[in-house]
């Protein structure tokens, strides 16, 4: 589901909790038109803080799209989000992001996806409430291989945060994976993020990169095992943060027939 990375936690030496849920339905009314309901929620606690703030985060989104031709299909999405910070009025936020999408097919393998809209955020603030517009769009690049995938993307949007609420993000992406034999597979991430000044706040901008390498071996055919290691730093003016590295190791098992 389309939640929020706080992107300001690193470097904070920082615990945070994360608690995500999500679920969605899509139905063909026609076999050129079809509409989707997506549902998420989040909940950010931390462990031991006095500077972050905790809060719950509601999203909503209702789309239809139209296919127009074999490669081209276009429709449009309302998206309806809410953020509940704990113990205090300030930062509560209400956010409504109507949008138009687009997929077009470049090539047999190439597919680009878009949307462009806008997003109007109603905050509260101490004494009343402060109205915000700002642009949300995304933009997709991906080339599907029959043994590897390529993909770039960017993406703006308005999220809450731990610090003064919420704000706006602008984030570039890549991805690369490759099948390497029958079992084992081998992808790359890298991404970048600026994140601006929060709408009721003066905490100042930031950025943040963050790249990955994972390597996974199936081991049955349900059964998946998986090695990542990451790279995390970001950089601000006023505060001099630590970069961050981890390394994951973990199970997956799929349930179903895979069809």
């Amino acid at each position: 589901p389309p939640i929020a990375d706080d992107i300001a936690l690193t470097g904070l030496d920082q615990r945070r909790h994360s608690f995500q849920t999500g679920a969605s339905i899509a139905h063909s009314l026609t076999p050129k038109d079809s509409i989707n309901l997506n549902l998420s929620a989040t909940a950010i606690r931390f462990a031991d803080s006095f500077i972050q703030d905790e809060y719950n985060f509601f999203n909503t989104a209702v789309g239809y799209s139209r296919v127009l031709s074999e490669r081209t299909s276009i429709g449009a999405s309302v998206g309806l989000g809410y953020s509940n910070y704990l113990e205090q009025r300030r930062g509560d936020s209400t956010i409504i992001t109507p949008s138009f999408n687009i997929t077009q097919e470049l090539a047999p393998d190439l597919t680009l996806t878009g949307s462009i809209g806008a997003s109007f955020s109603r905050v509260k603030n101490i004494v009343g409430e402060t109205n915000a517009t700002d642009l949300s769009a995304s933009a997709n690049l991906c080339r599907q291989g029959e043994f590897s995938t390529f993909c770039i993307g960017a993406r703006r949007a308005t999220l809450p945060s731990s610090f003064d609420g919420i704000r706006s993000q602008t984030s570039f992406s890549l991805a690369y994976s490759q099948r390497i034999t029958r079992n084992d597979d081998f992808s790359v991430r890298g991404s970048y993020s600026r994140s601006s000044n929060a709408v009721l706040g003066t905490s100042e901008k930031f950025e943040y990169v963050r790249a990955s390498a994972t390597l996974s071996h199936r081991f049955q055919e349900r059964i998946s095992g998986f090695v990542t290691v990451g790279y995390a730093d970001s950089f601000q003016n006023s505060i001099d943060r630590k970069a961050n590295t981890q390394v994951r190791i973990g199970i997956s098992f799929r349930f179903g027939n895979g069809r």
